[in-house]
């Protein structure tokens, strides 16, 4: 994959057995970098460029930004959409005439509890199985023990349900010790996804990061 930032006329193509560190000591850099990827993210222009072989990459559909390790869900409602999207597909495809017989038995029994009061009621006959999915509240099971386990299933479900493999989270290195760190990088590099902290200053090096420094002279430094 390859990131352009338009600003220095920065190019950097990374493998996709790293993880990447952007340390950037500049505020101002620090700061339209940041303000590049949340409007590139709400689907807006940045001064951002992500690609990969030669082709240009959309922020929005392919890529992910977290400010907040805290804040990642795997009851989004981008991976709930998802979700049901793979769902509606397997049941529309695989299994018609179950689902038409279980619509069926589940109208009657809705047509025969509402005549039963004596109200004028009306309900949607066609909420379909997207409605049944909502029913029954379907979404990723997910009881995580700590906060790098909360994180790495918000990654799985990104990665596996809506095929997001690049992932910017602001301020990793603030949020995990070393080993913690360690533990996400090698399950990142063995789902073969894309995982860029932004920092706003350089710490040290740990097994599978690749290190990027911009100073507070705009110099561009590999650590």
């Amino acid at each position: 994959m390859r990131i352009c930032y338009r600003e220095l006329n920065l190019l950097v193509d990374y493998d996709e057995n790293e993880v990447n560190i952007f340390s950037i000591e500049n505020i101002d850099i620090y700061r339209d970098f940041l303000n590049s990827l949340y409007n590139m993210s709400e689907g807006e222009e940045g001064n951002i460029i992500l690609s990969e072989k030669e082709k240009s990459l959309n922020f929005s559909k392919k890529a992910d930004l977290i400010f907040n390790p805290f804040s990642v869900d795997c009851s989004s409602k981008k991976i709930i959409n998802g979700l049901y999207k793979e769902l509606t597909s397997v049941i529309s495809v695989d299994l018609t005439e179950k689902y038409s017989d279980f619509e069926k038995a589940a109208l009657e029994l809705l047509d025969t509890a509402v005549s039963s009061l004596p109200y004028n009621l009306t309900y949607d006959e066609d909420a379909g199985i997207e409605g049944m999915l909502k029913y029954f509240d379907v979404k990723v099971d997910s009881v995580p023990e700590n906060l790098t386990e909360k994180l790495i299933d918000y990654f799985r479900a990104m990665c596996d349900i809506c095929s997001v493999k690049i992932f910017f989270v602001i301020g990793l290195k603030n949020y995990f010790n070393d080993t913690e760190l360690e533990y996400i990088y090698e399950f990142c590099v063995s789902r073969k996804i894309w995982l860029i902290s932004i920092e706003s200053n350089f710490k040290k090096k740990l097994k599978f990061e690749n290190n990027l420094i911009i100073d507070e002279d705009k110099c561009i430094i590999k650590a």
